[in-house]
């Protein structure tokens, strides 16, 4: 296993940017169905957002098996509690829809974890590199 980490850390890497991405689409798209769509249609974002919690949980185990230490450890299930519950949300817009509307302020939340975690192992390249 542990010749396997830096390359479990690479993936890591790979699919926590591949989510932050998707957040900054995510965002595009709720914006074409707002200012473009003259009917506000979310569909688009509603479908890709299913595939970018995916990705977000994804990065959550990935990032548990890259052994982060106890610092990071701790951003990780930040990251991690906020990824699986904000595409949760709008699922509320009947019932309570004050904690619907907190979707959007958790993405951003998510995001910024995200690239916390991600300033922090991106220096983690540098073992794939020196063991390949």
């Amino acid at each position: 296993m542990a010749n396997l980490v830096p390359w479990i850390r690479a993936l890591f890497i790979a699919a926590l940017a591949a989510y932050l991405v998707g957040v900054l689409l995510q965002a595009t798209l709720a914006g074409v169905a707002l200012f473009v769509q003259p009917t506000g249609d979310f569909d688009l974002h509603r479908q890709f957002g299913y595939l970018i919690h995916l990705a977000g949980l994804g990065a959550f185990v990935l990032g548990l098996l890259s052994r982060p230490g106890r610092p990071l450890l701790w951003w990780l299930i930040a990251f991690g509690v906020v990824a699986f519950f904000q595409p949760l949300l709008p699922s509320t817009r009947d019932g309570m829809p004050y904690v619907a509307a907190l979707h959007p302020m958790l993405a951003i939340v998510a995001f910024g974890l995200g690239m916390r975690i991600l300033t922090q192992t991106v220096g983690w390249l540098r073992q794939v590199r020196q063991t390949a």
